[in-house]
C-alpha cells in the first residue's frame, strides 16, 4: 500500500502533528470519522476497510455524538476487544460510545432525528476536485511510499486498445503531415538591391546597343 485513502471521500489522508508534537492522520475534508495516531495508521485502515457496519458507513459525514459534535472513529487495543473499531465523542465531553461493528439502534435514531445536523452553508464555495487527469487524489500525502507514477501513453493504449477505426484516422493524419512537410519548402532568399540594379543596368546596355545595330 503506498497511501491511504478515505473510503468516503476518496482522498488521502493527511499527516499532521498535535501542538504536543504527537503525530497523527485524518481526512482532509470534514466532518470525517477518521482519526488515528501514524503509527498505527496501517493497522487502522485495515480494519476501517472490513468493520464498519452499513449505518456507520452511510452516517459517515453526519454522525454526531450527544454533544452535537462531529464523531470520531477509534479503535480498541483492550485485551478483550482488540483493534475493534468504534465511534465515540471527538471531543470526550459525553458518553456518546457505538460499536463500528454493530447497528447505531433505535435510541440513537431518535436522539438523531429529533437533533438534526446543521446544514452546510449554501454560500460556501464547493469543495475542490479531490482527483487529477490521471485518477490519482490530488489532496493528502503519501503515508508512506513515493508519489503516484505516471503512466505512460503505452500503458494506457494497452489498457484502452484502439479502434481500427481510430487507428486508420491516426495513419491518415499523420500521412497529411509527412505531405505538408514535403510540400512546404523554405523561400529562396530574396534578391539583394545592388543585384537588381545591376541587372537592370544590363538590360539597358543590352537594348541600346540593339538599337544601334539596327541603324
Amino acid at each position: 500500500m503506498d497511501y491511504l485513502v478515505c473510503p468516503c471521500h476518496d482522498v488521502r489522508l493527511e499527516a499532521r502533528q498535535s501542538q504536543k508534537g504527537w503525530p497523527y492522520v485524518k481526512c482532509p475534508i470534514q466532518p470525517c470519522l477518521l482519526f488515528c495516531g501514524q503509527d498505527q495508521a496501517l493497522d487502522y485502515m485495515k480494519a476501517v476497510y472490513c468493520q464498519p457496519h452499513p449505518e456507520v458507513l452511510d452516517m459517515w459525514s453526519c454522525l454526531q455524538c450527544f454533544c452535537l459534535e462531529p464523531a470520531t472513529l477509534q479503535q480498541s487495543h483492550s485485551p478483550q476487544n482488540p483493534d475493534r473499531l468504534f465511534v465515540t465523542c471527538s471531543k470526550k465531553k459525553c458518553h456518546f460510545f457505538r460499536w463500528a461493528d454493530q447497528p447505531l439502534g433505535p435510541k440513537y435514531w431518535t436522539w438523531f432525528h429529533d437533533h438534526p445536523p446543521k446544514k452546510a452553508d449554501q454560500q460556501a464555495e464547493p469543495p475542490l476536485p479531490s482527483r487529477d487527469a490521471q485518477g490519482y487524489p490530488k489532496r493528502g500525502y503519501d503515508i508512506p511510499g513515493p508519489s503516484p507514477r505516471v503512466r505512460r501513453p503505452e500503458e494506457v493504449e494497452r489498457e484502452c486498445p484502439l479502434t481500427d477505426y481510430e487507428k486508420q484516422l491516426l495513419r491518415e493524419i499523420q500521412d497529411l503531415k509527412n505531405r505538408q512537410e514535403v510540400l512546404v519548402a523554405p523561400a529562396p532568399p530574396s534578391p539583394k538591391y545592388s543585384d537588381s540594379v545591376e541587372n537592370w543596368q544590363k538590360g539597358l546596355e543590352t537594348v541600346a546597343y540593339d538599337r544601334s545595330g539596327l541603324f
